[in-house]
């Protein structure tokens, strides 16, 4: 296989993506380990340079947390051309925990004071009291899951995790244009045995990223995907 930076086609950004896949440093939606409420696939190109960035909100159980998992892929990353960035979503002060001491989780009606990754500090309740600043639906605070998709729906995944956190983490991405984000996309089920390049999403961001076409195009009822923010 090429390097990377010689990397100059779609068909070859899209077998370097599917030999991650047969590695397992893919994103699987499916894991057992986390449950993801929100995501961005994102494209980078500088020159003839470039990366395909997955980013995922979700809540970690081994973790017990609100993370995003940047799966980030490409010339632009470094030396190594992937990497795993881990960034907090949203977590809770220590004067009004979600979870208790045995990480089981705490409901009410809150409210519960959260730090953001934009670095904002927000008041969340379910269905009041009036000192939230941002109310979820009784059904939002069931269980961690319910609350950070509830969250998401409210606030937007831009303020749990900006957009340029993952720049901050990669400073090759700082260089380059952004020429596609998709928040709706299908994803292909990697513990199945799909690849990326099954993909008509990704298979069409790499030919953006190659430069053979302007803009992602595909039917979009192929979307596996569908966040409700």
């Amino acid at each position: 296989m090429k390097r990377v930076r010689e990397m100059v086609s779609a068909d070859e950004v899209l077998a370097f993506l599917d030999s991650y896949a047969a590695r397992f440093d893919f994103p699987a939606l499916d894991n057992v380990q986390w449950e993801p409420v929100a995501g961005r696939l994102r494209g980078f190109r500088w020159n003839r340079d470039w990366a395909m960035v997955i980013e995922l909100l979700l809540f970690s159980r081994p973790q017990v947390a609100y993370l995003t998992n940047a799966f980030a892929y490409g010339g632009l990353v470094g030396s190594e051309p992937f990497a795993l960035v881990e960034l907090t979503a949203a977590d809770p002060l220590p004067d009004t925990p979600l979870w208790d001491q045995d990480g089981q989780w705490l409901s009410g009606p809150g409210p519960w004071r959260l730090s953001m990754g934009s670095g904002s500090t927000i008041h969340v309740g379910c269905d009041g009291p009036e000192s939230a600043t941002v109310r979820l639906q009784v059904a939002d605070c069931r269980d961690e899951v319910s609350f950070i998709r509830g969250l998401a729906r409210s606030v937007g995944m831009d303020n749990l995790t900006p957009r340029h956190a993952i720049i901050d983490e990669i400073p090759g991405l700082a260089i380059a244009s952004e020429v596609f984000c998709l928040v709706d996309w299908d994803h292909p089920d990697v513990g199945r045995g799909e690849k990326p390049s099954d993909s008509h999403a990704i298979a069409q961001g790499a030919r953006v990223l190659a430069g053979q076409a302007e803009s992602i195009s595909y039917d979009h009822s192929r979307n596996n995907v569908h966040w409700e923010c």
